[in-house]
């Protein structure tokens, strides 16, 4: 029977489809982690900088609690703590 047979084909295809998305949010969200963490850190680098040199502030200059509470999205924690066991 040629409609199961398709069946079956388009069955394997949506499976393989769903893996390999699966397999790239968890690529993505540890991409994610480690640059959100250079991020944070070259932050807080650029104001102990400011601090040391006791260069004046300007109304948009960072604030080093602006990082701390930062949401990360869901869909990138939950499956990366998920796959590596790891946490924010």
């Amino acid at each position: 029977m040629p409609s199961d047979r398709k069946k079956l084909e388009l069955t394997e295809i949506i499976d393989d489809a769903k893996r390999t998305a699966r397999e790239d949010i968890i690529t993505w969200g540890q991409v994610y982690q480690h640059y959100y963490q250079e991020y944070k850190e070259d932050a807080r680098m650029i104001i102990c900088a400011k601090l040391r040199n006791n260069l004046p502030s300007i109304d948009g200059d960072l604030d080093e609690s602006m990082f701390n509470d930062l949401p990360s999205p869901s869909m990138f924690i939950s499956h990366a703590e998920t796959t590596t066991g790891g946490t924010k």
